[in-house]
């Protein structure tokens, strides 16, 4: 969400708010506002999984033996399969 979502979302927001060019972001000086604001989500997101008891997603499905590590496959390819789906019904 915090690498993908996000950025996204304020590209697609921008764009209809005619605050960019289009979804690719053409004009390079466009870019920088975008570049510091993904980086803003990564980060926000990565320091979010450092806090003490946050979930570490592969850990909490093989290692604590919630899923096998073939249903962790699967999930990951399925994932991709959707996002897939999703960004080229975006075009």
């Amino acid at each position: 969400m915090f690498c993908n979502g996000i950025p996204i979302a304020v590209i697609m927001l921008g764009v209809k708010r005619g605050h960019w060019t289009d979804n690719h972001v053409r004009v390079r000086e466009q870019r920088a506002v975008l570049l510091m604001a993904t980086m803003a989500s990564v980060l926000t997101g990565t320091s979010l999984l450092v806090v003490p008891g946050a979930p570490r997603e592969v850990f909490a499905l093989v290692v604590l033996r919630d899923h096998t590590s073939t249903q962790t496959v699967a999930g990951g390819l399925l994932g991709r399969v959707v996002a897939a789906v999703a960004f080229t019904a975006m075009r």
